[in-house]
């Protein structure tokens, strides 16, 4: 092999040596968006087990009565300082097709390493009235969570929500 062959053999080797050895944080953005499909029944067990469809990324309470649902997110900033605040901010989208107005709650949870359940959770909670709606055209709205749930290094977080019948999470946003 030639002087320059080895040479431009070094530089795409040193390229790709450098390029492998960055972070994988430094590729991963602040926001995460979540298909509502992510979400699951919060108590399985419950004797009021309830009865979600997962349809189109969304998911959607087709009981006749109130579900809770349990909506996961992927943490990838542990430590320090989230957002310049103390806490993550989310975004999450409902949507009622209920003719009536529907009073939907949902919280943003953080769980510290060695917490089981929810106790000793830190939440903040909000409560937002949907507009009503009607399949097709349901009535949408967001919630927006600004951040007051204290991170842990190591822990994790969960959006929880109360379902009434015919409502659904279409997605959800976490910004670490």
């Amino acid at each position: 092999m030639n002087s320059k062959k080895q040479i431009k053999a070094l530089v795409a080797l040193a390229t790709l040596i450098s390029t492998s050895a960055i972070s994988n944080a430094a590729f991963a953005g602040d926001a995460k968006v979540y298909p509502g499909s992510q979400c699951y029944l919060a108590n399985p067990t419950s004797s009021n087990l309830g009865s979600i469809q997962l349809f189109g990324g969304q998911v959607i309470n087709v009981s006749n009565f109130t579900v809770e649902v349990n909506c996961p997110v992927v943490r990838d900033i542990t430590g320090g300082t989230e957002n310049g605040k103390v806490g993550p901010t989310a975004l999450v989208h409902v949507y009622n097709n209920n003719a009536a107005s529907t009073t939907i709650e949902c919280d943003l949870r953080a769980y510290g390493v060695n917490q089981l359940g929810p106790t000793g959770a830190q939440f903040q909670r909000l409560t937002k009235v949907v507009n009503g709606g009607a399949p097709g055209t349901p009535g949408k709205s967001s919630l927006f969570f600004d951040g007051r749930v204290q991170q842990t290094p190591g822990g994790a977080y969960e959006i929880r929500c109360n379902l009434p019948a015919r409502t659904g999470v279409g997605t959800y946003t976490v910004t670490e």
